[in-house]
């Protein structure tokens, strides 16, 4: 493993706000299960898929933060802040919906619901058949509106970087964030999810 391996596995944590998403009947599919049993075969070196099982795509290159240590600060200039072309999209769409892929990150580097077509291609990849349809976000943009487009067009799995525990440290980290808004837009998602009694 190389130092910066070292460092993020050592150093970034995930914690799990809420678990309900694991009692949903959609997480005891067949499908679902099967997929995940290949999942854990590959990532054990012990499988090799005739396709990927997961793609991590980047639906845009925009985001409303400037985060000093994000990839886009530290290597300015080196890549266009652009949305994807639609049919690069549809061309994804198509070989992952023809080769049955079950699962897609929609997110890398920048803020995937700054580019307006978003929540479209969400539905588009729902509708596609891919089971398991990832978002990572920093939650600026998780407003009532949007945490309803995303919960209707499909969205499985919604991954929220803070960074941070108190408001003054992640302003530093989070150059252009509110935290107040940040933490409103995910009580505001909890409650808007166990409303529509729905798990994602």
């Amino acid at each position: 493993m190389i130092k910066s391996d070292l460092y993020w596995s050592s150093n970034i944590k995930e914690y799990e706000i809420d678990d309900s998403w694991s009692k949903h009947p959609f997480y005891s599919s067949k499908e679902y299960i099967e997929y995940r049993k290949k999942w854990n075969l590959v990532s054990q070196g012990k499988l090799l898929n005739d396709f990927p099982l997961n793609i991590e795509l980047e639906p845009t290159y925009y985001c409303n933060l400037k985060c000093p240590y994000c990839p886009r600060g530290v290597n300015a200039g080196e890549r266009k802040s652009q949305h994807m072309n639609p049919i690069i999209w549809e061309k994804i769409l198509k070989e992952c919906k023809e080769n049955k892929m079950p699962s897609l990150q929609m997110d890398h580097e920048a803020e995937s619901m700054m580019n307006p077509k978003f929540f479209d291609m969400l539905k588009d990849a729902t509708n596609a058949g891919i089971l398991d349809t990832w978002l990572h976000t920093n939650g600026q943009m998780l407003s009532e509106k949007n945490a309803i487009k995303l919960i209707d067009n499909g969205l499985k799995k919604l991954n929220i970087s803070i960074d941070a525990f108190k408001e003054k440290t992640y302003e530093k980290l989070r150059v252009g964030g509110n935290y107040k808004k940040l933490i409103e837009n995910i009580h505001n998602f909890l409650n808007l999810k166990k409303n529509m009694m729905l798990v994602i």
